[in-house]
Parts: C-alpha cells; sequence; structure tokens
C-alpha cells in the first residue's frame, strides 16, 4: 500500500508542478469532495481509462490519496506503475 500512496502523490506533484500558483484552485475546497476521477493510459492498449474512486486530500502539503481495493493488484494500479502520467479530476477542477 505504501508503494501505491507513494505513486499517486507523486503524479499529484508532477501534476501541480507547472501550474503557476495564481491559477492553482483552491485545494481546501476540493478537500470535501467525497470522489475524484483518475485517468491512467492502458498499459497494454495506450487507451485511456478512466475511474471513479474515493480519495484523501490534505491541502497543506499538497497529498492525494486514493484508495486502491485492490492494492498493488488494481488495473488503475497497475497501469500507474507502467506509466506515472495521469490526470485527476476533482469537482471537475
Amino acid at each position: 500500500m505504501t508503494d501505491v500512496r507513494i505513486r499517486a502523490q507523486d503524479a499529484l506533484s508532477a501534476i501541480l508542478k507547472p501550474v503557476a500558483r495564481n491559477l492553482m484552485p483552491d485545494l481546501r475546497a476540493l478537500a470535501g469532495e467525497d470522489f475524484c476521477y483518475l485517468t491512467t493510459k492502458g498499459r497494454l492498449t495506450g487507451s485511456p481509462h478512466e475511474i471513479e474512486m474515493w480519495f484523501a486530500l490534505v491541502p497543506e502539503s499538497r497529498t492525494l490519496y486514493m484508495l486502491s481495493g485492490g492494492g498493488v493488484h488494481s488495473d488503475w494500479v497497475r497501469n500507474l506503475r507502467r506509466n506515472s502520467e495521469v490526470t485527476v479530476y476533482i469537482a471537475e477542477e
């Protein structure tokens, strides 16, 4: 589980880094949302795969935790391990 959390955190950091601070949404406002939408690139097909999942957001550290019910065997985790470029949507932000 720790490996998944680190990779998810790295993915969020990679997404947030290029965004100018004045364009960054207020993450505190998003922390109360129930679901996020994660799009990964399929490790076999290369096609985008979007899933809805529970998450927890710690705005102060810009850390996003995503729950993997299947642990390291979940398709999204296996896709993320193959290609760490992902898109995360929270409240259509």
